[in-house]
């Protein structure tokens, strides 16, 4: 369905693009030769970008056991070099098809790709609207969804979370009680971020806060090569790693300050850091009292 959107955005963009008319015209420049100037929303958008469309080739290992073929780590990495230069195309076409249509300060940040569709049905002459194809958004979040809710599953196999979180629905197999949480715990944070905020504010701050805190992890993981001791990465490896630590430290850094127009960039900030410290925080305790359960529990079996 993503692929098809992209498509039908190229469809109604590119023919524009070539030759656009007086009652239509371009929006803003699809593409320029420039050298952006060094400001922090020029910093920003590319930190937002890089990090957000290239980050997440990780959680296919959550569904790596259906993967087809002897070797699931030659699939993985496989599918990683065919789609990461598809990927990058995809964003870099998909971005300036939206400036056909529209000029920067006037994109909507929810959906995209849904004002593309609409305003270029319209430059086409076509009567009708695009608006029924936000359910790929409910597709892409139901994506992201189902690998999310089985991490407190696999950490409840190692005894790190209640027995509860590995219960089973009896006849579909899924993670009924971990879907549960999780789902609680989204709305919770929906609720919070969208308190005192509109729409594209409160969605900024809900992608934000979960990227900052997605991010450390990938800065733990980046930093393996360089720091970690036994590791005898190749140089290939360790530039790679060092790119993406800094790619990742940059998006993090500036993901708390805004890149919409918003009533209190103080507010803004101090709202992300506190969904991440919380997090983080409640994270740490979790753990922290669970694996001194764990040792209570291997503590009590040895004596036995």
């Amino acid at each position: 369905m993503i692929l098809f959107l992209f498509f039908a955005m190229a469809v109604l963009a590119i023919p524009h693009w070539l030759g656009g008319t007086v009652a239509h015209p371009i929006a803003h420049p699809p593409l320029a030769l420039a050298v952006p100037a060094f400001t922090l929303l020029n910093l920003n958008i590319p930190g937002k970008m890089g990090f957000g469309a290239l980050g997440g080739f990780d959680t296919v290992a959550v569904f790596a056991g259906e993967c087809r073929g002897g070797d699931a780590a030659a699939t993985i990495r496989r599918s990683v070099w065919i789609a990461t230069p598809i990927i990058s195309g995809a964003f870099i076409l998909g971005t300036a098809c939206l400036l056909v249509f529209v000029k920067p300060d006037e994109i909507d940040l929810i959906s995209p790709i849904t004002q593309v569709l609409n305003r270029g049905l319209q430059a086409a002459g076509i009567n009708g609207s695009a608006t029924s194809l936000i359910s790929t958004l409910i597709g892409q979040a139901l994506l992201s969804f189902n690998y999310a809710t089985r991490l407190p599953l696999v950490a409840g196999w190692d005894n790190l979370l209640p027995g509860w979180f590995t219960r089973l629905h009896p006849r579909y197999k899924t993670p009924v009680a971990s879907i549960a949480f999780i789902g609680g715990l989204t709305l919770v944070l929906s609720l919070l971020t969208s308190v005192g905020a509109g729409n594209p504010e409160a969605y900024q701050q809900l992608q934000n806060g979960s990227g900052v805190a997605y991010g450390i992890a990938y800065l733990v993981m980046f930093a393996i090569p360089l720091v970690a001791r036994g590791e005898k990465p190749s140089w290939m490896l360790r530039v790679a790693a060092a790119s993406g630590f800094a790619m990742t430290l940059l998006y993090m850094v500036l993901s708390v300050f805004p890149i919409i127009d918003v009533p209190n960039r103080a507010v803004f900030a101090i709202k992300i850091g506190g969904l991440v410290a919380a997090l983080n925080l409640a994270g740490a305790l979790f753990y922290w009292r669970a694996d001194a359960r764990r040792k209570a529990s291997l503590a009590a079996d040895e004596r036995i």
